[in-house]
Order: C-alpha cells, then structure tokens, then sequence
C-alpha cells in the first residue's frame, strides 16, 4: 500500500471516527432523560474508550443494539410524560 493510500484511508477512519464520537456525546447527553443509567454508563464508557483509540469501544457500541433488553428497547421516558401532557393515551 502506498503512503498516499493509507493517509487518504486513515483520514477517512478519523471521519468516521469523529461522527460517531458527535452521536455518542448527544446520546451520554439524553440518557438522563431516558432513566436509564445502565445506559448512561455503557455509551460514556463507549466514548472514553474510543477517544482514548481503544476501538474496543466500536465493537462495545455495536454490541448494544439488536435483541430484547437491547438499547433498541430503551424508552425514553421524557416522550410518555410530554404524550401524557399533550392528552394522548
């Protein structure tokens, strides 16, 4: 592989890296209001380990979704009590 290649492939791994680095930051920011601080926990340690270029933490945040008890399943319970408020049952 030729230097050329490998930069434009690491500048392309660094993007990616910083967008999920952006969706990891708003998720750890509204997981309060979720209730749900298991998964506080799980996506801020995602976060550390992959600013920290532990890429144990991609393969961790991948692991969270799918499944029953996934964080596919998380509720966001902020969304019952503004239904609630609105009328809707």
């Amino acid at each position: 592989m030729k230097f050329s290649e490998a930069n434009r492939l690491t500048q392309k791994l660094e993007a990616k890296l910083a967008i999920i680095i952006k969706g990891l930051k708003e998720v750890s920011k509204r997981a309060p209001k979720m209730q749900s601080e298991h998964w506080q926990k799980w996506m801020e340690t995602c976060l550390l380990q992959i600013q920290n270029n532990d890429l144990h933490g991609i393969r961790k945040f991948q692991s969270a979704f799918g499944g029953m008890g996934s964080f596919n399943d998380a509720y966001p319970y902020y969304l019952k009590q503004t239904v609630e408020e609105a009328g809707v049952s």
